[in-house]
């Protein structure tokens, strides 16, 4: 009696096992991380009367996918429920997704309700361009980064009081005469003109 040797078709025909061939689903996911855009980083640090800083902003272009919107055919009113800074109406080029200060090597924690609403912060600027300002010392161990955001007609001034604390206060105005007396005082180095800004939006 003649005997037979049956062999495993998976050998015979040299296919591979199923756990070796990549999911089209994995596929997917790698090529939608590849083509995901990388923010802009805009970042300075220094020192200041003997202490260290760095401050970063990342920004990415814009994305109404990532918002609630609100408006009419003049243009958008709101974004996330809260007027949008640097707009004029129209949709923005790019947004804030990120702000960090580190101050005498600790990092300040800043809540997302203190930048989210401040778009186009730096038009047309390469990241390596100076853009960010040089932060002021305050009395009880905080500072403040007093800056001009936006162009044109659409430029607006913020100023922020950051505290290790997380007690941070931001205040923002759009009028003319705000913008104008931020950048004296930041060329003069002073405080900001308390009469001046006594009607601008304060954040707490």
């Amino acid at each position: 009696m003649r005997k037979f040797w049956i062999v495993p078709l998976l050998v015979l025909f040299g296919c591979q096992p199923a756990a070796e061939q990549a999911s089209p689903a994995a596929e997917s996911t790698e090529e939608a991380s590849e083509n995901e855009a990388a923010p802009r980083i805009y970042e300075k640090e220094g020192d200041v009367d003997g202490i260290s800083y760095r401050i970063r902003f990342e920004t990415l272009e814009w994305d109404p996918s990532r918002h609630s919107i609100g408006g009419s055919p003049e243009g958008i009113e709101n974004v996330d429920g809260r007027w949008p800074y640097g707009l004029q109406g129209s949709a923005p080029d790019d947004e804030i997704v990120a702000m960090s200060v580190e101050w005498d090597g600790q990092e300040i924690d800043i809540p997302e309700r203190y930048w989210s609403d401040c778009f186009n912060p730096f038009p047309d600027a390469e990241p390596e361009a100076d853009q960010i300002t040089i932060p002021v010392p305050t009395e009880d161990g905080g500072l403040i980064l007093n800056m001009v955001l936006g162009s044109g007609s659409a430029r607006y001034a913020v100023s922020w009081k950051l505290q290790m604390n997380g007690r941070h206060e931001r205040r923002l105005a759009e009028d003319q005469a705000s913008i104008d007396d931020m950048n004296a005082a930041n060329f003069e180095v002073r405080p900001l003109d308390e009469e001046i800004w006594k009607f601008a939006e304060i954040l707490r």
